[in-house]
């Protein structure tokens, strides 16, 4: 007779491949990022106000009460867009900062001039700041953009140059990220 300490435990049974939570987490984030590309592509050619949870969901094949199941509102979608908007800008600004880990100077003005055209010239952040029939994007964009921006670019800077007092860096963060948005929305 088999005992369970007999039992081959990395049969493809056992294995985390094959936990049905992570499979579950991993079917939410398809979904997610299906929903976020189907705002993606109506945000660029129509615009934030003009656009339905209808549309979205008839786009990214599912239906309305799952975008609302997932998402909550129409608010939250916009804002789970925003932020991989936000992301995606931050990670360059990221990557160009690590690339000067010796040289403070050039990294922050890289990043900034990176960061700042980034900012000026993303067209999906550019159509939801000038979107006039949709006022509250640019607020929810200004909010976002600078919890994320600050908190990110603060952390960047603290972990790059580890003789940086956090509210040195914290300052800092805020000033570039105030600028970038003013520069976004002019």
């Amino acid at each position: 007779t088999r005992r369970s300490s007999d039992l081959d435990v990395t049969s493809p049974c056992s294995s985390p491949a094959n936990d049905p939570t992570r499979y579950t987490d991993a079917v939410k984030v398809l979904l997610r990022d299906r929903v976020i590309a189907a705002v993606d592509q109506f945000v660029r050619t129509r615009g934030w106000s003009a656009t339905t949870m209808t549309q979205i969901a008839r786009a990214a094949g599912v239906s309305r009460q799952t975008l609302y199941h997932e998402f909550g509102s129409r608010r939250a979608l916009l804002e789970a867009y925003l932020t991989g908007e936000i992301d995606s800008i931050l990670r360059q600004v990221e990557h160009v900062v690590q690339r000067h880990p010796d040289s403070p100077r050039e990294a922050l003005r890289d990043a900034f001039s990176l960061f700042l055209r980034l900012a000026a010239d993303e067209p999906a952040i550019q159509l939801v700041a000038s979107d006039q029939d949709a006022p509250e994007l640019s607020q929810t964009l200004t909010v976002l953009g600078s919890a994320i921006g600050t908190e990110r670019i603060g952390a960047l800077i603290t972990a790059t140059w580890p003789g940086t007092a956090p509210a040195q860096a914290t300052v800092l963060a805020e000033a570039i990220v105030r600028l970038a948005e003013r520069k976004s929305v002019v």
